[in-house]
């Protein structure tokens, strides 16, 4: 018998997103002495394979930078794509978390949702199809996605099939709910910390 042993995290497998959390996680637990504080702050503001975080001065956001950089070089794993709104020659607007993050005004806004506001058969599949394009990772616009997510249960309730057409009144309750789909975007809110904010994303 021979036996094969993969050198790689494959992508997809039920482990993948465990061993994703946990090496970083035991490589800054595990950190030299003198990288205890950097080491922690990442390990906090690790979302998934990025890290969103605040720092107090231009001398800070390098410092952190370079350790961050350094400690999780030791598990093969490369922090980049860094962004920061302390260089104010750069681009003004970046993405943070899947979200446009505003560097001048602190902001944070949803990306503009890439859909057809035009349907003419509204059906359960359809709407579905169209909610899942808008990307709202930390929930602030959920409640302007309540009502296309009631006439989904209302579908349900009516034992409505997947590409059965849904009735005219209900048809119109969420063609007037698209029409205003494109304002989601002008929905912003701030970041907690008011300093400097640098991320970099581990891949």
């Amino acid at each position: 018998m021979k036996v094969s042993q993969y050198k790689r995290v494959v992508f997809g497998m039920s482990s993948s997103p465990f061993i994703l959390a946990a090496v970083p996680e035991h490589h800054l637990k595990n950190c030299p002495e003198g990288d205890v504080q950097y080491a922690g702050q990442l390990r906090r503001s690790l979302y998934v394979d990025n890290c969103a975080t605040s720092l107090d001065s231009v001398e800070e956001y390098e410092d952190f930078e370079s350790t961050s950089v350094k400690l999780l070089e030791s598990a093969r794993m490369e922090l980049r794509s860094w962004e920061t709104n302390l260089d104010r020659d750069g681009e003004l607007n970046a993405s943070v978390l899947g979200l446009n993050w505003d560097k001048v005004a602190n902001t944070l806004s949803l990306k503009s949702p890439k859909v057809i506001t035009t349907c003419t058969k509204v059906t359960k599949r359809k709407v579905l199809s169209l909610l899942s394009k808008i990307y709202d990772p930390i929930g602030f616009v959920s409640p302007a996605l309540l009502k296309p997510k009631l006439l989904i249960q209302e579908s349900w309730c009516l034992k409505l099939g997947w590409d059965e057409v849904w009735s005219e009144e209900t048809s119109l309750k969420f063609a007037n709910w698209m029409s205003e789909i494109e304002a989601l975007e002008n929905i912003e809110i701030r970041r907690c910390a008011e300093l400097s904010h640098s991320r970099g994303d581990s891949r």
